[in-house]
């Protein structure tokens, strides 16, 4: 599906970059993860654009976005650039579906402006990731940061830390991960200083806020998990519906690990597609997409 390339600057000195697909209502946006880009939704995002306007974002320091001259790559900071296009583009009835680090800044967003947020779908997002897993996920982030002779070298880099991804998704990744640098090989356009701030940025927010902050969305979320995931336990995602997120549902994608749409696209876009569906069905009326859990304690 064509695309159309938009940009935003939230801040000086920073450009924000993103693609828009499709049209209508409503507006999904797309949030990537830590260290990757827009690119982790291509296999998804044509399935996507049929039923709404779908705009995928690169975050800054992240893919073809500014990178911060002042590492300022927290939640709280990506939050407040998207919520700038989002007021740029004077954007309703908006959808967001966020990875990992995207899911936690489109509750942010939530929390911000819930009067325009139809509902979430949050990807692969644990209040309380595995300790081990997040460690070997900082320590891959840091050793990604190098330079590749060719692009099929990183294809095998991602090949062998990821057995679920298959080899086509990796090449597409490949080619829009990489730029070439001054020496003629390839590295990461993600910012550097990504790679040197990952401890920084995990501690970031504590695990009690977190659950804090789950437990503050009312609207519709369909919370996703990748069954092979070693960041987000199934006790762990089963917990986050039933007992903090209002009106969540919990949708376990197969043959997925952390990075549900690029190991399992279909699967994944299949999901989000039936929930976009659904919510569309629904009757629009005051508290009716609030639980019976939800009104008790409003």
């Amino acid at each position: 599906m064509l695309s159309r390339d938009i940009e935003f600057s939230p801040a000086t000195e920073i450009v924000i970059r993103a693609r828009k697909f499709g049209t209508g209502k409503p507006t999904c946006l797309l949030v990537h993860g830590f260290g990757e880009g827009g690119y982790v939704w291509d296999n998804v995002v044509d399935v996507l654009a049929t039923q709404c306007q779908t705009i995928v974002f690169d975050l800054r320091g992240h893919g073809n976005s500014s990178w911060d001259p002042l590492a300022r790559y927290d939640a709280r900071t990506h939050a407040t650039d998207l919520l700038h296009a989002v007021n740029s583009m004077a954007l309703e009835e908006i959808i967001i579906i966020g990875h990992s680090l995207g899911a936690e800044i489109a509750m942010r967003i939530y929390l911000a402006r819930p009067d325009l947020i139809k509902s979430l779908i949050l990807v692969d997002f644990s209040p309380a990731p595995e300790p081990a897993a997040v460690l070997r996920l900082l320590a891959d982030l840091k050793d990604s940061d190098r330079c590749y002779r060719s692009h099929n070298e990183y294809v095998d880099w991602l090949l062998d830390r990821r057995p679920l991804l298959q080899h086509e998704t990796a090449e597409q990744i490949a080619l829009s991960a990489l730029r070439i640098n001054t020496v003629g090989t390839f590295q990461l356009k993600s910012d550097p200083a990504l790679y040197q701030n990952t401890t920084k940025i995990e501690a970031e927010v504590p695990t009690n806020a977190r659950w804090e902050i789950l437990r503050r969305i009312n609207c519709p979320t369909l919370f996703v998990r990748g069954a092979g995931s070693a960041v987000l336990r199934n006790d762990i995602a089963n917990r986050v519906v039933t007992e903090h997120l209002a009106n969540g549902h919990l949708e376990t994608i197969p043959m997925a690990g952390h990075a549900v749409m690029s190991d399992n696209p279909r699967a994944f876009a299949k999901a989000a597609e039936h929930f976009i569906n659904q919510q569309r069905r629904c009757a629009v009326q005051p508290n009716s997409n609030l639980s019976d859990r939800e009104r008790t304690r409003t």
